[in-house]
């Protein structure tokens, strides 16, 4: 199955906006007699100028002023994403719609500078839109919020904000002006939201496909044999050097390529610096949160609390949001260096205070039945010699409802990816995956051709996709049983 074009991807994003938004975009982009066409006339015609298949109108100055002008940043940023990802090589005729951000460069849709970001509410009770990584800006980017204005514009901490803000006074933050939108939503539309920690919580039900039209064997094995699903919690454990991280990446271009509905957050904690460049190039569609390990171990947990938040807004309006982190086991580590002495003490020097936090952190993926749902792909480290890793490894045993184990034995012997299918699975793969493919899996786990995993990639490598390897399986079972 081939990949969705630029087109496609454009005409699937103008859908899910209101008209009141397509008709402004439509006036901004070119598109003649915008206030008057119906939607899916004017999605065809904005989607036509973006890919360059139709010239934009000249503007007039006929008429009344438009009463609004203003577009979210965000709604921009993802038109520009999909010219990035879909239209790399055609570019005849440049038609980019630029996104204002938190600088000097006054937006060329609205008529204020627009600053944007992510909400961080202190224990003060004011705030700050944090413009760059959910961390502090050292170049007064920030915009600050009072705390009645929080209150009463019903902000919460992760919010995304796009709003106007009144000029710095020397070293201060600048003050928030005028609010434009939350999440994407103007104001007067997303204040009755629920709060996701009163939705009911039920089994992922549907399928993050990741294979579908590649030839990328690690995502094919998980699609069979560790199905991934909306609010799914599947922890990757890893030893040193089995592929982890080049397998996370993997799964976020898949996400990227084949979701573009869905909202993707990538968040690296503890890492090297040129890994997160690495990650940042290789999945340019999604939102990366860092924090070095030459950061503190404050700066670790505050970005992936933030981050938390973040995605929590969004899954309180309906949105399903992939958080893919890199690792639980850092995470825990920081906890742990910043946690008071609870008087109890681990094995390892492990406080018994450390794990609130990362486990309220790893707890929050689920499927909502109310709203969206929180999917959360977590990396945890075994075998690096330290005892500290390994209790935190046990005490998350068992969290998830999915594992997926990378096997030093198969890395050590150049057999990539090196996916330990026998112990990896997910709890209640029925529901994610078909007939044809529970069947395939249960007699491959049945028969015991599971137990040897290289030979079993080997076998997978023969096919060009999923349905191949379900066709062929009665005819590998014959020769396994005749050998």
């Amino acid at each position: 199955m081939e990949l969705k074009t630029a087109e496609q991807r454009y005409r699937e994003f103008l859908e899910t906006l209101p008209l009141s938004t397509l008709r402004i975009l439509g006036r901004q982009s070119g598109v003649g007699h915008a206030s008057s066409n119906n939607k899916n006339v004017l999605i065809g015609e904005i989607v036509n100028i973006l890919t360059g298949k139709q010239a934009p109108a000249p503007r007039s100055n006929r008429g009344a002023p438009a009463k609004q002008t203003y577009i979210d940043p965000s709604i921009l940023e993802k038109l520009s994403e999909i010219k990035r990802i879909g239209e790399a090589d055609a570019r005849e005729r440049e038609n980019i719609l630029e996104v204002a951000s938190g600088e000097n460069d006054a937006p060329p849709l609205f008529d204020a500078p627009v600053y944007t970001g992510i909400l961080d509410i202190t224990q003060g009770g004011y705030g700050f839109v944090r413009a760059r990584n959910c961390q502090p800006s050292t170049t007064g980017e920030d915009v600050f919020i009072p705390a009645p204005l929080i209150h009463s514009w019903a902000l919460r901490e992760g919010d995304f904000i796009a709003c106007t803000a009144k000029p710095r006074q020397k070293n201060d933050s600048a003050a928030v002006g005028e609010l434009l939108s939350v999440n994407g939503l103007p104001v007067g539309r997303y204040e009755k939201r629920p709060h996701f920690d009163a939705l009911t919580a039920q089994y992922a039900k549907e399928k993050i496909s990741l294979s579908e039209g590649s030839d990328d064997l690690a995502l094919r094995i998980l699609d069979l044999f560790a199905p991934i699903g909306r609010g799914q919690r599947a922890l990757v454990i890893a030893p040193p050097k089995a592929g982890k991280t080049t397998l996370l990446k993997s799964v976020a271009r898949a996400i990227g390529e084949r979701h573009g509905e869905m909202m993707l957050i990538v968040l690296l904690i503890d890492e090297r610096p040129e890994e997160v460049t690495d990650m940042r190039e290789s999945v340019p569609g999604a939102e990366i949160v860092s924090s070095t390990f030459d950061e503190g171990a404050e700066h670790h947990v505050r970005a992936a609390h933030l981050a938390l938040e973040h995605a929590k807004r969004y899954a309180e309006q309906g949105k399903d949001v992939v958080i893919l982190l890199d690792s639980l086991t850092k995470l825990t580590r920081a906890c742990n260096y910043l946690c008071d002495n609870s008087g109890k003490t681990l094995s390892g020097g492990l406080d018994a205070g450390a794990f609130a936090e990362p486990k309220r952190f790893f707890g929050t993926a689920r499927n909502t039945r109310e709203a969206g749902s929180v999917t959360i792909l977590a990396t945890v480290l075994v075998d690096t010699g330290s005892r500290m890793d390994d209790v935190i490894y046990e005490e998350f045993k068992g969290t998830g409802n999915c594992d997926i184990f990378l096997s030093r034995d198969l890395a050590e012997r150049r057999i990539f990816p090196a996916i330990d299918i026998r112990r990896s699975g997910t709890r209640k793969e029925e529901l994610l995956l078909s007939a044809d493919e529970l069947a395939a899996v249960y007699k491959l786990r049945e028969r015991g051709l599971t137990e040897n995993a290289a030979g079993l990639i080997e076998m997978i490598k023969r096919t060009s996709d999923n349905k191949e390897l379900i066709a062929r399986i009665p005819e590998w079972i014959r020769v396994y049983k005749n050998s």
